[in-house]
């Protein structure tokens, strides 16, 4: 699957949807994403919000829920 699909992830926030960009982050194989590394994007994914909160986002359609 190409990369470039995964730049930008959504999720909401108070029912408003939120786009993340993740064109920066270097996750390898998005497939075989470990607990570890979708530690490493949650973390990301927060800097990047500056304290916006988001219920969940997908990777590949597997939920991440509790970013914040």
């Amino acid at each position: 699957m190409d990369r470039s699909e995964f730049e930008i992830l959504l999720g909401t926030y108070e029912g408003e949807k939120v786009e993340i960009d993740l064109s920066e982050v270097r996750y390898g194989v998005i497939s075989g994403i470990s607990a570890t590394r979708k530690e490493i994007l949650i973390n990301k994914i927060k800097r990047q919000l500056k304290g916006v909160k988001i219920f969940s986002i997908n990777i590949e359609n597997e939920p991440i829920e509790k970013l914040v």
